[in-house]
Parts: structure tokens; sequence; C-alpha cells
């Protein structure tokens, strides 16, 4: 009999691999075969995964599916392709606008040079969010009929100068971004 302690870690081993076993059902040896893997390969570089082959072929092997050589290299090759355009600095910056992108999935020395441009354009996103966040306050303020006059000027007057500080951080980040290119 176990002791109560053994049921819960049991129990939390039974519970976490789960969705392990869950995504081993969800895919069928008709989709193992018929997967187009060169383009599975495009997707996952684009989406800035890493290579999920290894863990795809596994999948497929548990269920029965061995998959050719050659199709896996499809997938490697385009894999590789498509991840040398992701891992470029334009891309890199545009993703981190947007408060996207994973420079880990870039080789070393790539992602040496990558990586003080990905995070100050993720400070630059960060920063023009709450930038927005301000001026909505702002609106809110001023839309506010419970406030009083002075108690808007005086509120008005806090988020200003919260404004104008971020407003400040944010030319100093387009200065870091510039000089980096």
């Amino acid at each position: 009999m176990m002791n109560p302690i053994g049921i819960k870690y049991f129990t939390f081993g039974i519970i976490s691999l789960m969705p392990i076993f869950a995504s081993c059902q969800n895919i069928t040896k008709y989709q193992c075969q018929q997967l187009d893997w060169s383009n599975l390969g495009e997707q996952d570089a684009r989406k800035g995964e890493g290579d999920k082959l290894k863990e795809r072929l596994n999948r497929c092997k548990h269920i029965g599916v061995n998959i050719a050589m050659p199709i896996q290299q499809d997938y490697q090759q385009a894999y590789n392709t498509v991840i040398a355009t992701y891992c470029q600095a334009p891309n890199i910056y545009k993703l981190g606008l947007k408060g996207q992108g994973n420079i880990e999935v870039c080789l070393t020395q790539q992602y040496q040079h990558l990586k003080p441009l990905h995070e100050s354009a993720l400070r630059f996103y960060h920063n023009r969010k709450k930038i927005e966040d301000l001026y909505k306050t702002l609106q809110r303020i001023d839309k506010n009929s419970a406030l009083s006059k002075q108690e808007k000027i005086i509120e008005t007057t806090r988020v200003n100068q919260n404004l104008e500080q971020l407003l400040r951080y944010q030319r100093l980040l387009q200065q870091e971004m510039i000089a980096y290119f």
C-alpha cells in the first residue's frame, strides 16, 4: 500500500506524462506517411522553433511508421534554409519590435551578435506598450467625471511626467538600434 506522499508523486507523474501520450495519439499513420516534411521544416523555422524532426520521427515510430532518410533530409534542408533567413539581423529586429522572436534557435556566433539587437528591440516594444498605456490613462482621466478639475490636473501631471520619461527612453532606444545597423 502506498503512503499518501507516494500516491501524490505517482499521480503527479502520470498526470505530467499525459500530454506526451496525448500528442502521440493525435497523429495517425496516414498523417505520418502523407506529411509534407519539407514544408513542416520550413514552418518550424519560420516560427523560430527548434528543430523538431527527432520529436516527430519518434511520434511516427511510436505508431509504427518509419520515415525514410531522404524525407528526413528534406525536413532538415528546408529547416536549415529558412532558419538561416530567420536568424538575419533585420528579421530579428522586426520580430523584437513586435515583442516576438526566439534567437536561441540561431547558431552560437549569430546568437552572440543578435542578442543585443533583439534585447534592444524588445525593450523598445515594451516601452512603447507602456507609452500606449499612459495615453489610455490620460484619456480615462479626461473622461472620468468622478474626478474634480483639481484631481484631473494632479493625475494628468503625474502621468505626463511618466510619459516624458518613457519618451526620452524611447529616443535613447531608437539611437541604440540605429547604432547597431
